[in-house]
């Protein structure tokens, strides 16, 4: 059984809106082809972003059982959206979700974000989510440049405790990506993302974030950096203090013994690495399709490399998942 923890989908409701808005960040068609526009450039919206007939093609080729879905690209709670918008564009997403999870229970399940421009909004939308049965909520790494343990937040992140819903992690683009020329622009998959995840994360585990809140977290892009900087990280946490003189409670390598991780690396040195750190129940089999950078193939390959007993491949693949999503 293989399921894909990480792919992206970009439901109707969502894409009406965004059409009819005519924000600088929009759809727009071009010479047929829809694209998403951005202040800072646009790429096209190929079908597997929303068509689930298209998706389903690419999952019956690839041999992929179930995929759960999470919006990519442009962020809900980013962009030029005023408040108002943003939660509305975070509840049409939700929307859409539902529909196409009710039209396809066996094969798609949604991961919906939080308007968490909104907190009350927000915790509103946390429950709404267990109503409507997604498997899960979306975050980002910052919210408009706050961090995640920002006071403010507090209250959403004490009712996803309460919950049982798990969270996916995905990184934006940040500080590093305006800093590239126009012929760069594919270093902000390459290495923006995966440094973004890595430095926030960090942040929080500094902050008494993870000490405060237990719900379960998958890192996407096999967690950046953060499972080979481990030891670094501790040195830090032993030599520095905050101005108010606290630390993290517990090791660094215990909190990334808690975190999950998705398989998206493609070198099956960093896998194996990745894997001796934070243990094989923690990583989760994930493509990231359907933009350009997935190939399941490679993927695979790189599974395969680590010589895995049938069981624990089994784990990777869809276990793992299925376990901790409750499909």
């Amino acid at each position: 059984m293989r399921v894909d923890v990480h792919t992206h989908y970009l439901p109707e409701p969502f894409r009406r809106r965004l059409r009819e808005w005519e924000e600088e960040v929009r759809i727009e068609d071009r010479d047929g082809q829809p694209f998403v526009v951005h202040t800072t450039g646009s790429f096209p919206l190929f079908a597997g972003f929303r068509d689930p007939e298209a998706r389903a093609e690419w999952m019956a080729e690839n041999d992929v059982d179930y995929t759960l879905a999470s919006p990519s690209t442009p962020n809900p709670n980013e962009g030029p959206f005023s408040v108002e918008q943003s939660t509305e564009l975070v509840l049409a997403i939700n929307d859409g979700y539902a529909d196409v999870q009710a039209e396809h229970p066996d094969s798609f399940g949604g991961i919906g974000p939080l308007p968490l421009r909104d907190p009350e909004a927000a915790v509103a939308e946390i429950d709404r989510i267990e109503e409507l049965g997604l498997k899960g909520v979306m975050l980002p790494t910052t919210v408009r440049g706050r961090k995640l343990s920002h006071p403010d937040l507090e209250p959403v992140f004490d009712r996803l405790d309460e919950s049982d819903l798990p969270a996916f992690l995905h990184p934006g683009r940040n500080p590093l990506s305006h800093d590239l020329n126009d012929d760069e622009w594919m270093f902000t998959p390459l290495t923006v993302f995966p440094t973004e995840t890595t430095h926030q994360i960090g942040r929080l585990i500094f902050d008494g974030f993870f000490d405060r809140h237990d719900f379960d977290l998958v890192l996407s892009h096999m967690g950046g950096a953060l499972p080979y900087l481990v030891g670094r990280l501790e040195r830090g946490r032993e030599q520095f203090r905050s101005d108010d003189g606290q630390t993290p409670e517990r090791t660094i390598r215990e909190y990334a013994e808690e975190f999950y991780y998705d398989t998206i690396s493609f070198h099956p040195p960093a896998m194996e690495a990745a894997i001796d750190t934070a243990g094989l129940d923690q990583f989760l089999f994930g493509t990231d399709y359907p933009f350009g950078m997935e190939n399941v193939d490679d993927t695979l390959e790189s599974i395969d490399a680590l010589e895995l007993s049938d069981a624990d491949r089994e784990a990777v693949m869809g276990g793992n998942v299925a376990e901790l999503f409750d499909l």
